[in-house]
């Protein structure tokens, strides 16, 4: 009858070790899967910081290139404010001595009359948009008188002969413009006048140097300025 028990016994134990194990696997696992979530989660976290501190990284770039851009921005319009006001002082002098030019020369017996027209060549720049310094400077070395020439003996304008003329630069610190060229009948000097608005002009003292001086007689009208809006009530 003993024999028997011992059996029962040794078969009890094998199925609590069985238990045991099983009960030891599951809880292992439930441990690595704890473990694993907090790994994930750590990971994520680590992940997220690293973005933020990226993404503040890529913000604080961006505001130091905005920063230069409005330094930039502000030292270009600076310049071409500065080459503005140049042209718009160059833009006077060819248009204070813009106008008509008449003079006469002698050829033999026959007189001849001498009219020229002279005109800048590009006009002011109205537009209320800043424009770029190479803009302003394209006008600044793009801007020179162009001349209409009609020479005649006198007193009939039937004989004249003419010619145009671009491209003309004056000497500013002599105030003179000379006109030479091969589609003209003659050569040409111009004292240009920046001070009486009338227009008439000297001659020069050495009538040998050129065939025809002219005298300015007329000035084109000054153009008109847009005419600023009156401000409203209370502002």
């Amino acid at each position: 009858m003993t024999f028997p028990l011992i059996v029962a016994l040794t078969g009890c134990n094998g199925q609590d070790n069985e238990q045991v194990a099983e009960r030891a696997r599951l809880e292992g696992k439930a441990q690595a899967e704890e473990q694993l979530k907090k790994d994930r989660e750590l990971l994520e976290e680590q992940t997220r910081k690293q973005k933020q501190l990226q993404d503040e990284q890529i913000e604080k770039q961006r505001e130091l290139q905005s920063e230069q851009i409005k330094k930039e921005r502000g030292a270009t319009d600076s310049r071409a404010k500065e080459m503005e006001a140049s042209l718009s002082k160059l833009q006077d002098f060819y248009e204070d001595n813009s106008g008509i030019y008449e003079g006469t020369m002698k050829n033999g017996t026959d007189q001849f009359n001498i009219l020229i027209t002279l005109a800048p060549s590009i006009p002011r720049y109205t537009d209320s948009r800043v424009r770029t310094p190479a803009e302003i400077e394209t006008d600044l070395v793009n801007l020179t008188y162009q001349a209409q020439i009609l020479q005649w003996i006198a007193p009939s304008k039937e004989s004249a002969v003419g010619c145009s003329v671009t491209g003309l630069r004056p000497n500013k610190k002599k105030g003179t413009l000379t006109i030479i060229s091969s589609d003209c009948p003659s050569t040409y000097a111009l004292v240009l006048n920046t001070t009486n608005i009338a227009g008439t002009a000297r001659r020069q003292n050495n009538p040998d140097d050129f065939e025809v001086y002219a005298e300015r007689t007329s000035k084109p009208a000054p153009a008109k300025t847009p005419a600023k809006k009156a401000k409203k009530a209370g502002k």
